[in-house]
């Protein structure tokens, strides 16, 4: 949930120009406009698009443990 909006990933982002999402163990932010070229995830992926096993590689926490940062 984000603090800021309390809104899940899954709530935000059609229409938006990029997602930022922080994870809350690492502090790690995922850019839909970056990707993650290390886990061959393309540039413009939404964070909803991620595959359902995704997981941030440095620390293993799932897409359920990431919170809404901003917009672009």
């Amino acid at each position: 949930m984000n603090i800021m909006s309390r809104k899940t990933h899954a709530e935000f982002g059609i229409g938006e120009a990029e997602q930022r999402l922080t994870c809350l163990s690492s502090g790690y932010v995922y850019r839909s406009m970056l990707g993650e070229p290390h886990d061959r995830i393309q540039t413009g992926t939404t964070f909803g698009n991620l595959p359902d096993d995704w997981s941030y590689p440095e620390c293993g926490v799932h897409k359920d443990n990431f919170a809404r940062t901003g917009p672009s």
